[in-house]
């Protein structure tokens, strides 16, 4: 998969999910904010390989 890392930032950008956080009580400050995008967009990235690999086991079988 091409431009992985442009993709994850662009999904995270779309998924806001702070209603259910446990962490967005009175609001979250710059830091919270910057650690909840890098954390999704490297799970991102791991999820993206994992399948890859998948896939390229599934096709040599």
């Amino acid at each position: 998969m091409r431009n992985v890392t442009k993709k994850a930032k662009k999904s995270a950008g779309l998924s806001q999910r702070c209603g259910i956080c446990p962490l967005y009580r009175n609001g979250c400050n710059l830091e919270i904010v910057r650690a909840c995008f890098d954390s999704f967009v490297e799970g991102f990235k791991k999820g993206v390989k994992d399948a890859e690999k998948e896939m390229k086991q599934l096709n040599q079988k």
